[in-house]
């Protein structure tokens, strides 16, 4: 039983699994009921690619019909994607973090010339 309000990723092979079990009919009719409780099966651009690369053109149909009626419309990031992002994240973090360090050491100096404790130095 899938718990309420879950995202499942659907890979590759999973696909293929369900796919060669049910058909896009029943897919349809999973993503209805799971829909209901909040349920979403997401879906990558790599799987879709690798589907796309099936030499069977019956069974890539197949596929395509059924992560056409179970997947969620919005993809999830490839695993590059997800890396860029992260790095971007940390990037940003370690920005901000530089820069609050810079103005908490530009309050200070102010402090400290008021005071006249300190001459400012260009």
């Amino acid at each position: 039983m899938i718990p309420p309000k879950s995202n499942i990723y659907l890979e590759t092979s999973a696909i293929n699994f369900l796919a060669d079990k049910y058909s896009y009919q029943d897919g349809r009719e999973t993503y209805t009921y799971h829909k209901m409780k909040g349920t979403r099966f997401y879906i990558s651009n790599v799987s879709i690619w690798e589907i796309l690369l099936t030499s069977n053109k019956e069974k890539r149909e197949q596929l395509i019909q059924y992560i056409q009626n179970i997947g969620h419309p919005k993809l999830i990031n490839s695993p590059s994607e997800m890396i860029i992002n992260y790095i971007m994240k940390k990037l940003y973090l370690d920005f901000i973090q530089n820069q609050k360090m810079l103005l908490q050491e530009r309050v200070r100096e102010r402090k400290y010339l008021k005071k006249g404790k300190m001459t400012l130095k260009n």
